[in-house]
C-alpha cells in the first residue's frame, strides 16, 4: 500500500528510539498552528460572546506557513490474489479476512460511498445481514461475520468481510460459502426489503449522533478534517436514502467481483 495507511502512526520502533525532545518540539510547532486546525462547538451558545471568548483564548496564537506535505500515492494494483496464512499461539482462534481495495469519497464521490456503505451493512450486519444470516444463523459456519468500508478516509483503504470460523478446520469451506453470498448479490442483487432496512439503520444512527453534543461536534470535526464539507455531511442522509437496488449491485461487481484480493487464514497454535 502506498498511502501512509500501511505505516504505524507514530513510527516503526526503530524510528521511535531514534526521536529527540526537539523532533517532538519541532513537529509540534510547525503543525500545531490555527490555520492547520478545526475548531468545533456544539451547544446552546451565543455567537456574538462566543467570538469573545475564542478571541481571548486563541487570538494570541499566529497562524505560519506549513511544511509542503507530499502524500504517496496508491501504486496500480496487479490484477492477482493472495493468500496469507499466519500461525501463532497468541491467536485466540481461527479467523478469515479477506481485503478488497476499494475506493474513497474523495475518488469516487459521496454517492459512490453511500452505496458501499450500504452494502456494507447488507453484507456484514450482526442481526440482519446476509452473510450473518445465511452462515451464522443459517449454516451454523461462522460464529460472527463482519463486513467493514472505509471509504471515509482521506486515501483510498478497503472493504473487508472477516469471520471466525465455528470448526477451525473450516476456513477454506467458510471462504466458499462467503464467495457464493457476494456472487449472489453480484447477479441477482438485494431486496427492497434488505435496502430499506440498511437505510432505516442510518436513520437511527443520524438520530443517536444528534442525542449527543460530543457526538455532533466530533462528526463534524473528524469529517471536515478529511475534506467533506458542511453540506455534504448535512445531507448524508438524504444521500443515503437516494441509493438504489441496482446502485448496490454495480458497487458490489465493481469492489467485489474484480481485481486483487488478499485473503487472510490466520490459526491458532497450541503449544506443548
Amino acid at each position: 500500500m502506498g498511502t501512509p495507511y500501511g505505516k504505524p502512526i507514530i513510527g516503526y520502533e526503530e524510528h521511535i528510539q531514534q526521536y529527540t525532545k526537539e523532533d517532538a518540539l519541532n513537529f509540534y510547532q510547525n503543525w500545531y498552528v490555527p490555520n492547520n486546525a478545526i475548531l468545533v462547538i456544539a451547544g446552546d451558545v451565543n455567537i456574538e460572546s462566543l467570538k469573545t471568548e475564542i478571541q481571548h483564548h486563541y487570538g494570541s496564537l499566529k497562524p505560519k506557513p506549513l511544511s509542503v506535505r507530499h502524500r504517496a500515492t496508491e501504486p496500480k494494483h496487479r490484477d492477482t490474489t493472495a493468500k496469507i496464512e499466519i500461525r501463532d499461539p497468541k491467536i485466540a482462534g481461527a479467523f478469515f479476512q479477506r481485503i478488497y481495495p476499494a475506493p474513497n469519497f474523495r475518488i469516487a464521490g459521496i454517492h459512490q460511498e453511500a452505496a458501499l456503505t450500504l452494502l456494507q451493512d447488507i453484507l456484514g450486519d450482526g442481526t440482519y445481514g446476509k452473510l450473518t444470516q445465511a452462515l451464522v444463523e443459517n449454516q451454523k459456519l461462522a460464529h460472527f461475520i463482519t463486513a467493514h468500508y472505509t471509504g471515509y478516509y482521506y486515501d483510498p483503504y478497503s472493504f473487508t468481510i472477516s469471520a471466525s470460523p465455528i470448526n477451525s478446520s473450516d476456513l477454506s469451506l467458510l471462504e466458499t460459502s462467503i464467495e457464493a453470498e457476494i456472487r449472489r448479490i453480484i447477479f441477482e442483487g438485494v431486496t427492497e426489503n434488505e435496502l430499506n432496512t440498511a437505510k432505516q439503520q442510518w436513520e437511527f444512527e443520524s438520530q443517536y449522533r444528534r442525542d449527543s453534543l460530543h457526538g455532533m461536534a466530533n462528526y463534524f470535526g473528524e469529517n471536515i478534517s478529511v475534506g467533506y464539507t458542511f453540506e455534504s455531511l448535512e445531507k448524508w442522509l438524504t444521500t443515503i436514502q437516494a441509493v438504489t437496488k441496482e446502485d448496490i449491485k454495480i458497487a458490489a461487481k465493481n469492489i467485489l467481483n474484480t481485481g486483487p484480493t488478499v485473503t487472510i487464514y490466520a490459526h491458532p497454535v497450541i503449544q506443548k
